[in-house]
């Protein structure tokens, strides 16, 4: 038995908060420290005199701060404010927090009104989630085609994740017609602005000759940007590139390492894979009780072969004891 496949992108992925990002200097001497702190008390104390003077980007970074804490409830009461007074982030976060009802009920009507007033200031945020709206129907009829317009919208600023997500809507045909070469087109876009989902999407792309001619060589070249920064998908494309010998030397060994480093990602189809190869000795040592942790894994995640794998090796005793 052996499950060598590519897991093709068909899943739509939409952007939610962004994270707080900081930067603090090291310093050698205590008193820099000291006075560094110093500084960063007075500003938080500004800016929380501004919040409740009502200041709305004060209130917005407030909320930020509650988020990036997880206290939902507070983060609502400061971002809902910050909304209230038009700022634009705020309308989107937000609106975030009543779709995922995160310190709040769940409430699509109201997550729409404050998507549309940020997407009224041309928030490229705000278009992204209104494309998850429609496209999941939350609060509106789901509308494919209105998702994929949203998504254009975002596209204009130059957005990555909406190019990634016309990109998969152009794969699967939702929203448009099914379209390869459109799609390869705007995965590359995405790529190009660093998302690592779209580097992956390329290189599976050029490997299986999808939107554009085979080439291995360009397959190889985004795949290990992807594998890089850690991508499961580009773990397992390279895995069946040593495995099938393309633009590579066969390399049983090196197809099992890639599909193991995918695999502890919890990539299915890589978890079936490092069973297989280590129940059949592919590669790697033949080593059947290591293979059937491995099957039973896959089969806690669903995999229909892996269930049949665990139950037959259970019932075989291979490698373990008997369980009916």
């Amino acid at each position: 038995m052996q499950k060598i496949l590519v897991k093709s992108l068909s899943t739509l992925l939409f952007g939610g908060f962004l994270a707080i990002s900081s930067a603090n200097a090291g310093y050698d001497m205590a008193f820099e420290v000291q006075n560094q702190q110093d500084s960063l008390e007075i500003a938080l104390e500004k800016l929380v005199s501004d919040a409740e003077n009502g200041d709305p980007t004060a209130m917005y970074e407030i909320g930020r701060l509650y988020l990036e804490d997880e206290n939902f409830s507070e983060a609502m009461q400061w971002l809902e404010g910050a909304a209230n007074k038009g700022h634009v982030n705020a309308s989107v976060s937000t609106g975030i927090m009543y779709v995922e009802a995160l310190g709040v009920k769940k409430d699509y009507a109201r997550a729409l009104k404050l998507f549309e007033a940020a997407a009224a200031q041309n928030s490229d945020l705000a278009y992204i989630n209104l494309s998850n709206m429609y496209f999941n129907g939350y609060g509106v009829e789901r509308d494919y085609s209105m998702s994929m317009d949203m998504l254009k919208k975002a596209a204009e600023y130059e957005n990555d994740i909406a190019y990634l997500n016309i990109a998969r809507m152009y794969f699967s045909g939702l929203g448009a017609e099914t379209n390869y070469k459109e799609a390869f087109s705007w995965y590359l876009k995405a790529a190009e602005r660093e998302n690592i989902d779209a580097m992956a999407s390329v290189g599976a792309l050029y490997l299986k000759g999808k939107g554009v001619e085979v080439d291995y060589t360009e397959a190889l070249k985004w795949l290990k940007k992807a594998a890089d920064l850690e991508n499961p998908l580009a773990y397992h494309a390279i895995a069946d590139m040593y495995y099938n010998g393309q633009g590579v030397d066969q390399d049983l060994g090196q197809a099992f390492v890639w599909y193991k480093l995918a695999a502890e990602q919890g990539n299915v189809d890589a978890i079936v894979n490092v069973a297989t190869f280590l129940y059949n000795g592919i590669g790697v040592e033949n080593n059947i009780e290591e293979a059937f942790d491995w099957y039973k894994q896959a089969a806690e995640l669903g995999d229909i072969e892996s269930m049949f794998e665990v139950g037959r090796m259970y019932y075989q005793n291979e490698g373990i004891e008997k369980d009916f």
